[in-house]
C-alpha cells in the first residue's frame, strides 16, 4: 500500500531513494577507506626538485632506482628506474632513492630499512631532510 497521497510527495519520496541509494554505493567507496586521496607531500617535491641536478643521468655512473612512491615527484629526464627488484640496487654505479615513511609497496619497510641500514653502515648512504635516503649502489666498473 502506498502512503503517498499527492504526486509531490511521491516524487520527493523517489528521490530520497535514489540518494539513499548512491550514499550507500558510495560508502564503501570513501568513508571505509577503498579510496585514499593522501595529503600531497609538497616539502617532498621540493627536495626532489632541489636534488634533481645531482642525481641527472649525466651525474651518475648507473642507475637511479627510486621506491615506486617517488615517481610522481620525478621527472623523465632523470630516467628513473621503479625500485621492484632489489637487483636494481645491486648494479655497478646504481644510486637508490628511498623514503621509509612513503608506501614500501613492492617490499616491506623492514626490507627498505635493511637497505638503509647496510649502505649506512658502508658509509654509502646519506638522508636528506625530508627523510629521503640516497643510496650508493656497487662502484662501476
Amino acid at each position: 500500500m502506498d502512503t503517498c497521497t499527492s504526486p509531490r510527495a511521491a516524487r520527493h519520496a523517489h528521490l530520497a531513494r535514489a540518494l539513499l541509494t548512491a550514499a550507500l554505493l558510495a560508502f564503501p567507496l570513501f568513508w571505509v577507506g577503498y579510496l585514499k586521496l593522501p595529503a600531497p607531500k609538497l616539502a617532498l617535491r621540493r627536495e626532489v626538485i632541489a636534488l634533481e641536478p645531482e642525481i641527472a643521468v649525466s651525474a651518475r655512473p648507473g642507475p637511479l632506482c627510486a621506491q615506486t612512491a617517488f615517481f610522481p615527484h620525478l621527472t623523465y629526464p632523470l630516467e628513473p628506474t621503479p625500485l621492484i627488484w632489489p637487483s636494481c640496487l645491486e648494479k655497478p654505479g646504481a644510486w637508490g632513492m628511498l623514503h621509509l615513511e612513503l608506501n614500501p609497496t613492492p617490499f616491506k619497510r623492514a626490507d627498505l630499512e635493511a637497505w638503509v641500514d647496510r649502505a649506512r653502515d658502508e658509509g654509502k648512504a646519506r638522508q636528506l631532510p625530508e627523510g629521503t635516503w640516497i643510496i650508493e649502489g656497487p662502484n662501476p666498473r
